[in-house]
């Protein structure tokens, strides 16, 4: 197929979101240095990088409730998010990788003329660090951390302001995740969603929650928004 055919397939595909963590970065390694950092200053008991996996991707309070256990309490949270922050900060990429074949599919994407949109529960002050650091400049066009303005994903009120900003409809957009919130961000923003099965999350968890495809591979992402679009027409 030439690019020219390519290109008036993806007529009616104007933008795809992101998540960061578990889809286009495997961070999950300093996600637990962290949290662990932060769990140890105060005396708790640290976990193991098999239990981050099942805590993370609903935002960093949630995190470290989930980290602390039946230790947690609310007055403990503020101090362990400041003390996370503050060692995330700086060892964000001790062991953090984009996945082999993401800087590829997100060159191929953008050649096609697709918008590149990341949206994600961590705080968008450290979301712009990690981006700015781990990918080319202007690799995306718009870049949504969690702020004051957005409840966390799945509430879908941080996508909806990447759609009006980027004046693009659901029904012109993918969201591509690896959590169970990422799959019901994008239902509840109406938009088609693709589970990547590489993430923190397995394959049938995925297709559990509801994720309408699921890519094995990020040269799936391109086939499947590719054959979305031809259904689509």
């Amino acid at each position: 197929m030439g690019v020219d055919a390519e290109r008036n397939m993806w007529a009616l595909i104007k933008l795809c979101i992101f998540d960061l963590d578990g889809t286009l970065i495997d961070t999950l390694q300093d996600l637990a240095d962290s949290t662990n950092f932060a769990l140890q200053k105060h005396g708790f008991p640290v976990r193991t990088l098999q239990e981050y996996r099942a805590f993370v991707s609903d935002g960093l309070p949630r995190l470290v409730e989930r980290a602390l256990g039946e230790n947690y309490r609310p007055e403990l949270a503020p101090a362990l998010i400041s003390d996370y922050n503050r060692y995330y900060r700086v060892h964000y990429k001790d062991h953090s990788r984009v996945y082999a074949g993401i800087q590829e599919l997100l060159q191929g994407l953008r050649a096609l003329g697709v918008k590149l949109a990341v949206v994600s529960n961590k705080p968008d002050e450290l979301l712009q660090l990690v981006v700015n650091d781990m990918f080319p400049r202007h690799t995306f066009d718009m870049v949504q951390g969690k702020d004051d303005r957005f409840p966390l994903k799945p509430d879908p009120a941080a996508v909806n302001h990447v759609l009006q900003e980027m004046a693009v409809e659901p029904d012109d957009t993918i969201y591509i995740g690896d959590s169970g919130a990422d799959i019901l961000t994008a239902h509840n923003a109406g938009i088609k969603v693709i589970g990547v099965a590489w993430g923190f999350r397995e394959a049938g968890h995925l297709k559990e929650v509801g994720a309408d495809y699921i890519a094995e591979n990020p040269d799936d992402i391109m086939s499947l928004v590719l054959q979305s679009a031809v259904r689509t027409e």
